[in-house]
């Protein structure tokens, strides 16, 4: 298994670096900060215009259902935070073909609320009973967790994530570690972004 290190420190949401061995980019970037809205308008607006091109015959069926699958898999897939302090979390996406694994911890020391898509399947807790992590009803789209502090959450997830977006409506930061472990490649990426209001995290660096 080979290991890649990748260290991304972001503030705010407009300035991005990232580091590598022997080079370092600096890039502009902005993202919206509504939690459900970025998903869902962005699906919205792509299938909408794909489908106005078959109603011009411009495109056939086939054609159709792979645009429309490439612009679902392109969506940033949306964390929401909720916290009081300075916050330290870990995230873990695991991939294999189509199949996606993903676990959050809580690193800190106070409780936090995390805001997941609704799809995410809860598999196993840790760190914490489960009985006090608890799940408020689904809104948007999206299920909301309460996680203690040192608590785990792990998750099996129907499609693999490309990018994550962090969002926060939080007055403080939180440092964010972020682990992608791709299993067919037997490969290890590791990078770090700082939240403030919202983030993007690519995940695979072989699909830059």
């Amino acid at each position: 298994m080979t290991k890649k290190k990748t260290a991304k420190i972001t503030q705010g949401s407009s300035k991005t670096a990232t580091l590598s061995k022997n080079k370092r980019t600096i890039s502009a970037s902005a993202a919206p900060s509504k939690i459900g809205w970025s998903i869902g308008m962005h699906l919205l607006i792509s299938g909408s215009a794909i489908a106005v091109l078959i109603l011009l015959g411009m495109v056939d069926r086939v054609t159709f259902s792979t645009l429309l699958s490439r612009a679902a898999n392109d969506t940033p897939t949306t964390i929401g935070l909720e916290f009081v302090e300075p916050l330290r979390l870990s995230v873990l996406v695991a991939r294999k073909s189509s199949t996606g694994y993903a676990s959050i911890k809580n690193e800190s020391t106070r409780l936090i609320r995390v805001s997941v898509p609704l799809d995410w399947q809860r598999t196993e807790v840790s760190g914490a009973a489960l009985s006090e992590i608890q799940s408020d009803e689904p809104v948007f789209g999206f299920v909301r967790f309460t996680m203690p502090a040192g608590s785990e959450i792990r998750f099996l997830t129907p499609s693999v994530p490309g990018t994550l977006f962090f969002d926060t409506t939080s007055k403080s930061t939180a440092a964010i570690s972020i682990r992608s472990i791709d299993l067919a490649e037997q490969s290890v990426s590791d990078q770090a972004v700082l939240l403030q209001k919202n983030v993007l995290a690519k995940l695979w660096e072989s699909e830059e």
